[in-house]
């Protein structure tokens, strides 16, 4: 009976001591950027300028990931976007995040991914530096303000849409960006593609009459305020935390 006591509390020592070797290792994996720089990014970012709105867009890479994030999140199918807006209009502009990816990730989803078992004050901090990069609304009239902005993975060239919403305003983006540690062919141009004023779907139709065209043209512009308006809502509320996680769960 003694010998049985002895092994038990003998396993109970090594079985202890493994789940602590996990823990700290666990806490040990990741520990905030000192301090950082985004300006690889801006030397490779795709840029455009529309209505007195200009976007630069960059995908970040799996070193851009480790030195900015302090992780690789690719590893977790997420693809971070560093986006830069510089809002030379009258009136604050939003960025529309489901625009680009209406299955994004918010920054404490990302976070989550990252969590360890115990972490503690290390799962703390990861919340914290993650909801510090994640992009800010709005970008006031004549400010520029960047961040990052979690989507899903794309391979090689990734089409990007920015969506930049205001008061009875909506500037669209779409830009080509190559992917890194991808081989992307190195045929294909590299540039914003030019989107008409308003959208490709505002393009004037032939052979309508005038009078009809207009009231065409209305019933859609005003279809589509309703559409990026209810968008809007939806970021809005994800991003303050009034959204069910992807499990179901609140």
């Amino acid at each position: 009976m003694n010998e049985w006591s002895t092994l038990w509390r003998a396993l109970t020592r090594v079985a202890g001591s493994v789940v602590l070797l996990f823990v700290c290792g666990g806490c040990a994996t990741w520990t905030a950027p000192v301090s950082p720089d985004d300006a690889p990014l801006r030397q490779r970012a795709v840029s455009d300028t529309r209505q007195g709105a200009r976007v630069s867009v960059a995908v970040l890479g799996a070193d851009d990931s480790r030195r900015m994030i302090g992780a690789d999140i690719g590893s977790s199918n997420i693809q971070p976007l560093w986006i830069e807006v510089e809002n030379h209009t009258p009136q604050a502009l939003w960025l529309l995040h489901s625009g680009t990816d209406p299955d994004y990730f918010s920054p404490l989803e990302v976070a989550w991914s990252m969590h360890t078992l115990l972490g503690g004050a290390t799962n703390a901090d990861i919340d914290s530096h993650l909801n510090k990069l994640g992009f800010k609304n709005p970008v006031p009239a004549g400010e520029t303000r960047s961040g990052f902005l979690f989507a899903n993975p794309d391979r090689q060239i990734k089409l990007v849409n920015i969506d930049l919403f205001a008061s009875r305003t909506l500037i669209p983006f779409s830009l080509f960006l190559p992917v890194p540690d991808d081989a992307a062919d190195p045929r294909f141009a590299l540039h914003s593609i030019p989107v008409p004023a308003g959208g490709f779907d505002r393009l004037p139709r032939p052979r309508v009459a005038a009078g009809r065209a207009r009231t065409d043209a209305a019933l859609r512009d005003e279809r589509e305020w309703r559409d990026r308006r209810r968008s809007f809502e939806c970021d809005r509320d994800r991003q303050t935390g009034r959204h069910r996680r992807r499990d179901g769960t609140p």
